[in-house]
């Protein structure tokens, strides 16, 4: 595959998790707004919940420019 500069990518597996993470952090912090609901379970990162919580940290270290790490197809 291309990026929309034209460099050739690979997406293996370590580049999905860490562009999938934005759907773990995501559901956390809309547990965290709404707590009175029953939060989706994302099986695929449910083993790596405490690293994606929504966080300052997380907000700064993955959150931030995350398109950088889009997938285009």
């Amino acid at each position: 595959m291309t990026n929309l500069e034209g460099k050739v990518l690979t997406f293996d597996t370590a580049h999905i998790n860490e562009r999938s993470r934005m759907i773990a952090i995501g559901i956390d912090a809309r547990r965290q707004r709404f707590p009175e609901e029953t939060p989706y379970c994302y099986q695929p990162l449910a083993h790596r919940a405490e690293e994606n919580r929504w966080c300052e940290e997380t907000r700064t270290k993955v959150v931030k420019d995350y398109n950088v790490r889009d997938m285009y197809i």
